[in-house]
């Protein structure tokens, strides 16, 4: 897998990834650079080490990690407890869809995305079709309506593949989700994949909780 890796920049890979019933990838849209003149280029330091980093960590929660932290938040996962979190992603692939560094609100994402979108779903699809990938829980509906598919379908929960909304739930408070299953189709996947969009943790007035009664059976559902 490392071809395929290297054009993530380097894939986390939890140690039971593999293992799980039904294989998992939690899809983020970038590294983000503090420095203008980064902007664009690769970043120095590989996801994998990014995720593993915020899993060693001991002291007190920097910026750094919110991110990660509120991800598995969104799972119902209790962060402050270091076994319970270290499970959660030990369970799970996390990725990037835009492959270089991106300023803090600068845009560059989103144009990249524009400019960029047929290559980076190729990208994806070569990733998930390689490892199997079941389930994608896509934080940043920006980087979800990239991706290929009814985007409209409703939100699928269990095995069964039903249907609660007939279309996405919008800015509901703080809450905006969406769902759908990607059928299998030579632009896409070899094989269905359900496809979750939330909207970015770094979203002003982002909050986990309400996340997880829509995630938690979900992920339980694919790791049970």
């Amino acid at each position: 897998l490392q071809e395929v890796f290297k054009m993530y920049h380097g894939v986390y890979e939890g140690t039971a990834a593999t293992a799980q019933r039904k294989k998992i990838l939690i899809l983020g849209e970038s590294h983000h650079g503090d420095r203008p003149e980064d902007a664009g280029k690769p970043g120095d330091i590989p996801t994998s080490r990014v995720v593993q980093d915020y899993l060693d960590w001991t002291g007190p929660m920097e910026d750094g990690h919110r991110f990660f932290h509120q991800i598995a938040l969104s799972f119902g996962i209790d962060v402050n407890k270091e076994q319970e979190r270290a499970l959660f992603w030990d369970k799970v692939y996390f990725g990037n869809y835009v492959d270089v560094l991106c300023g803090i609100k600068d845009g560059l994402a989103k144009t990249l995305m524009e400019q960029n979108e047929d290559t980076y779903n190729q990208t994806l699809s070569q990733f998930v079709n390689r490892c199997q990938i079941d389930t994608i829980f896509c934080f940043g509906i920006q980087v979800f309506d990239h991706l290929p598919g009814n985007h409209y379908a409703g939100i699928l929960l269990g095995e069964d593949g039903s249907v609660i909304a007939d279309k996405r739930i919008g800015k509901n408070g703080n809450l905006e989700i969406a769902g759908y299953l990607c059928e299998p189709s030579p632009k896409t996947y070899d094989h269905p994949v359900r496809i979750y969009g939330m909207m970015h943790p770094a979203y002003p007035g982002f909050s986990p909780k309400p996340f997880a009664e829509y995630l938690k059976p979900v992920f339980e559902d694919c790791c049970g």
